[in-house]
Parts: structure tokens; C-alpha cells; sequence
């Protein structure tokens, strides 16, 4: 189990080919558990901010994870996601 601040990586398709994705993990999200029930402040988010559906459950333990996306004209974005933790490798 990876603790909070932790730096990771995993692989995801995007429009037919594969993606490496680096980010923080933001906090553990249990399997069955709806993540906008734990996590409240998803629901203020912009919907281009989360990569996944934050109403629904998985019978996947997962981890929320903030991806920093550099934006073309200057600046940041955080982006969240919610990957399997089978697929995530710590980045040291």
C-alpha cells in the first residue's frame, strides 16, 4: 500500500495506443467504496478534471491520484485519476 505524497506511474490506453501517466497519490480508495462519498470535493471539480467517474463504485481497490498537465499556453492543470492499484509502480 502506497502512503499519501507518494510518486507513481502506470500505463493506460489512450486512442489506441499506450499512455504513461506520472503523478501524486492523493489518498486510497477501497474497493466498493463511491469516491465522492469520500472524497466530497470532487463534486466541486470541472468534469475535464477527472478522468474517471467519481459517482461510481469498483470492486478494485484504487488510489486517487493528481496528474499535473502543463498547459500550451503557459501554466498548470491538475487532472485526477483513479487507477487500479495493481497497476501502479512507485517512482523513486
Amino acid at each position: 500500500m502506497y502512503s499519501e505524497q507518494t510518486k507513481v506511474t502506470w500505463e493506460s490506453a489512450s486512442q489506441g495506443s499506450m499512455v504513461e501517466k506520472t503523478g501524486t497519490i492523493y489518498s486510497f480508495l477501497p474497493s466498493y467504496c463511491v469516491p465522492i462519498l469520500q472524497e466530497p470535493w470532487l463534486a466541486e471539480l470541472k468534469p475535464s478534471q477527472l478522468k474517471f467517474n467519481p459517482s461510481e463504485c469498483s470492486k478494485n481497490e484504487r488510489y486517487l491520484v493528481k496528474v499535473v498537465i502543463p498547459l500550451k499556453r503557459g501554466g498548470e492543470k491538475d487532472v485526477y485519476y483513479a487507477p487500479r492499484a495493481s497497476v501502479l509502480t512507485k517512482v523513486d
